[in-house]
């Protein structure tokens, strides 16, 4: 794993993200359907830098040194609830317009969701929006945009690293950057910051 290359400022942004995601691990399970609701930090007040660190700590899988696996035909698996209690699953693939696997997997999602509002919705229903990767390790860039979109690890096996997937380039579509500016409360600028935010030496 590269050594990378953090401000202050973005170090303290991934330490109380990794706070936050540990404690929620560590929070007894709930009886209820509905996940509590969590208060979001003001996101216009960061820096791309800052952005990028906080989601990559939210994302609550387990590190790893390397990245490992990864194809042309790989695939994510995002899980979601209904309010029924009944679940559902999207599965994405390495290119179709999104580049990587975990983000054509939110883009198809967030397609399905429309709105923010409805979007939210799935993040209180049980165990949230989760998204399963075992074919390959999650890269640094999915791993930050996947906690920005607060969508948590199916499980033990679905790992994040430090390092980018140098095979395909990691890209947002459009419709995609809009809804997280939404969701977030941020510019379309602010979050193309956040795409090529130096995270490296």
């Amino acid at each position: 794993m590269s050594e990378t290359v953090m401000t202050t400022r973005a170090k303290r942004s991934l330490a109380e993200a990794e706070a936050a995601s540990a404690a929620a691990v560590a929070a007894p399970p709930s009886r209820s359907t509905r996940a509590k609701t969590v208060e979001e930090p003001d996101y216009k007040s960061m820096s791309a830098e800052e952005l990028f660190w906080t989601g990559y700590g939210r994302f609550n899988a387990k590190e790893v040194e390397k990245i490992t696996g990864g194809t042309k035909d790989c695939h994510a698996t995002l899980h979601f609830c209904l309010s029924d209690g009944t679940s559902g699953v999207v599965v994405g693939s390495t290119g179709k317009g999104c580049g990587h696997a975990e983000v054509h997997a939110a883009y198809l999602f967030v397609g399905r969701c429309k709105t923010p509002a409805a979007y939210r919705e799935f993040q209180h229903i049980r165990e949230g929006i989760r998204m399963e990767c075992t074919g390959k390790t999650v890269c640094i860039h999915c791993a930050a945009f996947l906690g920005l979109l607060r969508i948590k690890a199916y499980d033990e096996h679905t790992k994040k690293c430090r390092d980018p997937m140098g095979s395909t380039e990691w890209s947002m579509p459009q419709r995609l950057m809009t809804f997280m500016g939404r969701l977030l409360n941020v510019t379309p600028e602010h979050l193309i910051g956040f795409r090529s935010a130096d995270t490296r030496e």
